[in-house]
């Protein structure tokens, strides 16, 4: 089962949620090649960004 994207922040440890979340998506690959995409997603959950805003983010900055 998918980690919901507004449910990271509720984790004990975010990081690893976001690590989680990012592989349920994208793929297991995706935060070990992008670990700085899994502090932006914290980052993101903590300064209040939509799940749509994010993935559009990523999408920009990452091309995935």
């Amino acid at each position: 089962m998918k980690l919901p994207y507004n449910q990271i922040n509720k984790q004990y440890d975010q990081y690893e949620a976001a690590y989680r979340y990012l592989e349920d998506w994208y793929g297991h690959h995706v935060p070990y090649m992008l670990p700085d995409l899994v502090a932006h997603l914290v980052r993101c959950l903590d300064g209040g960004v939509t799940e749509n805003q994010f993935k559009r983010d990523a999408k920009t900055m990452y091309n995935i």
